[in-house]
């Protein structure tokens, strides 16, 4: 799955400094604005919390976030977490 810089920038991301702005000072010049970012990269260059926010830009796939969210729910540990992340997401 993928999402691109145009797609986080118009989905109104946090402006924490951790998320948008990272990913661009990490990867902007390999995907620059619509390049399809693998979640994998997402996950890797912003941590866990951006990546999870950042799946509201993908378009479906719809039963994997709802298995994503059903997981994170039942009360995972982190590690557990991001291994279903990327499972689920990871390509």
């Amino acid at each position: 799955m993928y999402t691109t810089i145009n797609k986080i920038r118009a989905s109104n991301p946090p402006c924490d400094g951790k998320g948008l702005g990272l990913l661009i000072d990490r990867v902007g010049l390999a995907y620059g604005d619509d390049k399809p970012i693998p979640m994998r990269v997402v996950l890797e260059a912003v941590g866990l919390f951006p990546a999870i926010w950042c799946l509201r830009t993908i378009d479906g796939h719809d039963d994997k976030k709802d298995e994503f969210k059903a997981f994170c729910d039942a009360g995972a540990t982190m590690e557990r977490i991001t291994d279903k992340f990327l499972e689920l997401f990871g390509e």
